[in-house]
């Protein structure tokens, strides 16, 4: 399996939950445009 890019950030916030979410140490998956995971770096 192949995608896009991988961003690693120390913070990130979400749209998860009510109002804005906030996880640390995550890494974002993106593949054609669209968010496909995100997990523990």
């Amino acid at each position: 399996m192949t995608i896009d890019c991988i961003i690693k950030a120390p913070h990130i916030y979400t749209m998860k939950g009510k109002g804005v979410g906030y996880v640390r140490e995550e890494a974002i998956a993106i593949d054609r445009g669209k968010i496909i995971a995100i997990d523990k770096q």
